[in-house]
């Protein structure tokens, strides 16, 4: 019989540096945290990341630990982002100054569209 249930880390184990990936959620609401969690492990870098929005840093709303894609941008791994909304992670826009970080911003039914349209 197949093994049709495999780990987070096999799950992510093909994501290399470089790479562009999609992640799902609401300001983290949603989000894969437990691949997110296994992509941090792996320590891959210089990752294009289209999502919605740029997920939440550590102490938004009193949480203790990143949310969503904020787990990546924490962890310094992502290059560019793509969204609709990063307003809520501060994270965004510090990169953006310190020249680290390329944010392209997309209203999110011109972003709905360019991901159904491939």
């Amino acid at each position: 019989m197949i093994q049709k249930l495999i780990t987070a880390d096999e799950a992510v184990a093909g994501i290399k540096d470089g790479m562009t990936i999609m992640v799902g959620g609401f300001l983290g609401t949603g989000s894969p945290e437990i691949l997110i969690d296994a992509l941090v492990r792996k320590g891959v870098k210089h990752l294009t990341v289209i999502g919605n929005d740029g997920g939440l840093p550590v102490g938004t709303y009193g949480a203790k630990t990143a949310r969503g894609i904020g787990k990546l941008l924490e962890a310094g791994m992502v290059d560019h982002i793509i969204a609709s909304h990063v307003g809520m992670n501060p994270l965004i826009g510090d990169g953006m100054v310190a020249g680290t970080l390329k944010c392209t911003l997309v209203p999110q039914g011109t972003l709905a569209e360019k991901i159904r349209a491939a």
